[in-house]
């Protein structure tokens, strides 16, 4: 592990078998408490707009659709949604928000999985050297 006080490292070594990830591991990957909760909230690197939502974003005029993409960008990076100013953005951003969100936990929950895989392998090649 990095040279941290030792209660620090105690207390990185902990979340991470809190989470469920073997100590060897986080050790032998020589993770901080940063990295092991950046574990945890990984999100996919973009988003999606799917042909489903089509005939609703084009239903918009070019403003209503220049804020609804907006909005959506920004919810991506900040995590806040904002509020819709006309009836066709209060019908469209709720749905494309949900699907990214949705996107998003399906997504953490693959690198959850991916991530006890490695663990198992890691461990099963550590028993069988």
């Amino acid at each position: 592990m990095e040279k941290l006080p030792k209660n620090k490292q105690e207390e990185i070594l902990n979340k991470a078998f809190d989470k469920g990830y073997a100590i060897e591991w986080i050790e032998h990957l020589n993770l901080s408490l940063a990295e092991i909760e950046a574990l945890e909230r990984k999100d996919p690197p973009g988003f999606m707009l799917f042909r489903e939502h089509y005939n609703a974003l084009m239903s918009l005029s070019d403003e209503q659709l220049g804020r609804v993409i907006r909005s959506i960008l920004d919810y991506k990076i900040s995590g806040e949604k904002s509020e819709q100013n006309t009836s066709g953005e209060h019908i469209i951003y709720p749905l494309i928000i949900d699907k990214i969100q949705r996107d998003v936990n399906k997504y953490r929950e693959q690198c959850r999985n991916g991530q006890k895989s490695a663990v198992k392998r890691w461990k099963r090649d550590k028993e069988q050297a």
